[in-house]
């Protein structure tokens, strides 16, 4: 069973300020943020802007008010977040994780559940991998992709959310792979003006207004998508 030490809200905002975390801040040797936890009132459990050193996040359990992971402009493809909890952000646009104007951001088993708003948000940030992420019973949407061109989101599982388990928002070119989508208030997916994205081997399922809505979105692959019982409630 996981354990954690309490911690303190870590804000970075320099290639400095992770001088007191262990590694050299290379690919092969990143910074680690590690097993904490991090339960407080403050906007956010963990925020990183304007760094270029590799890092990474993870096992650590963060509940916060607006996010509980920030990573906004950092240096391509340096930042990681694995396995880390993050949950009941309550302000009104409260998220688990939040990557912006970020690209190259790696995602992978993390818990985003709980929270007011979204369980992961991506804004401006291109080939994001979210791999077997899991986020359910958010206010709003499981997963939101906003002008997240070229990333691949597999294996994650997004389940009764209050509106969709996963928006796609202007995010062309993405790839969606092997996800669950399950019992959320409105689409188990929605797409709009994401072109030329790959859905291939979703389950969607018991999704109270439809599987999956398109919309202004051509040239998209679907392939052995599962839609099972999905229905319209007026």
């Amino acid at each position: 069973e996981q354990t954690y030490i309490d911690h303190e809200p870590i804000i970075i905002t320099s290639d400095a300020d992770f001088s007191v975390f262990s590694g050299s801040g290379t690919l092969e040797d990143p910074h680690v943020i590690e097993g904490l936890n991090i339960t407080t009132s403050e906007k956010y459990g963990i925020f990183v802007s304007l760094t270029t050193k590799h890092f990474v996040i993870r096992d650590c359990y963060i509940d916060a008010t607006n996010a509980g992971i920030t990573i906004e402009m950092i240096a391509e493809g340096t930042g990681v977040l694995i396995n880390n909890i993050c949950t009941r952000n309550e302000n009104s646009n409260g998220v688990g994780i939040q990557i912006a104007f970020s690209n190259k951001v790696g995602l992978r088993d993390n818990i985003c559940n709980d929270n007011e708003a979204h369980g992961i948000l991506l804004f401006f940030s291109y080939y994001t991998i979210l791999y077997r992420n899991t986020c359910n019973n958010n206010g709003m949407n499981g997963i939101v992709a906003a002008f997240a061109n070229n990333s691949l989101f597999s294996d994650n599982v997004c389940n009764n959310n209050g509106w969709e388990g996963l928006y796609l928002a202007g995010s062309a070119e993405s790839n969606l792979v092997s996800n669950i989508f399950s019992n959320n208030r409105e689409y188990g997916i929605r797409m709009e003006y994401a072109d030329n994205s790959a859905l291939v081997n979703n389950t969607l399922e018991d999704n109270k207004a439809c599987g999956i809505y398109a919309w202004k979105t051509d040239g998209c692959l679907f392939n052995y998508n599962w839609f099972i019982s999905n229905y319209y409630i007026a």
